[in-house]
């Protein structure tokens, strides 16, 4: 290690680049200590933010795949027992109203939000009664957390797709156009108003709050 001294420091970028070895080899004491402390701080951030990062991945993750289930509603649809739970937001879920849209002749927005009440089975065009099946057994399928107890998102493709297309069957093997729209209509009743249950709750706790600040 040099014992010299130079009168120009160099700055933390500089050493922070030197290896032991360099630093040993070029720096003088006095330099070689303002190395050793620059290094070993920045390293204790490093690993700070190491870990920071790595928490913070944890709970996006958490965030992420936080479960349905929490907010699901239990409601019955053609005797199968059903937690559903569906986010207007979900380009999923807006994806798949869209392929709707044409055949029924309905608003977009309304029907992400469920609105699929005043469509009567009678008013599809017979050409459009299957891709209406189709894509009304995919809604469900969508919105449905479990069914029966298991989880839908565990079905393996074959699976899911085996209970498309029974549901999507005409009576009395399956559910049928009206049927669909029927069960859908069950479902979006059910997320709703438990959705308002919970709205509700809020606003009653906002207004107890109010009150205790007067």
């Amino acid at each position: 290690m040099s014992t010299d001294t130079t009168t120009d420091e160099r700055t933390i970028t500089e050493l922070r680049r030197m290896d032991d070895a360099t630093a040993k080899r070029e720096l003088s004491y006095a330099e070689y200590q303002r190395w050793a402390s620059i290094n070993d701080h920045l390293d204790r951030y490093d690993e700070a933010k190491q870990r920071w990062d790595e928490t913070r991945a944890e709970a996006t993750q958490t965030l992420v795949t936080a479960d349905p289930a929490d907010f699901a509603a239990e409601v019955s649809v053609w005797g199968n027992d059903l937690a559903v739970y569906y986010a207007s937001d979900d380009p999923r879920l807006r994806e798949t109203v869209e392929s709707l849209a044409d055949v029924f002749d309905i608003d977009v927005d309304a029907a992400a939000e469920g609105d699929l009440e005043a469509i009567e089975a009678d008013d599809v065009a017979e050409e459009d009664i299957a891709t209406a099946k189709d894509t009304l057994a995919d809604l469900v399928l969508l919105a449905t957390v479990t069914w029966d107890g298991e989880r839908v998102s565990e079905f393996d493709r074959d699976r899911r797709a085996a209970y498309r297309e029974a549901i999507a069957a005409d009576p009395p093997e399956g559910w049928g156009l009206a049927g669909l729209m029927d069960a859908w209509g069950e479902i979006q009743y059910a997320v709703e108003k438990s959705r308002d249950d919970r709205l509700e709750r809020v606003q009653k706790f906002r207004d107890a709050r109010r009150r205790g600040d007067r």
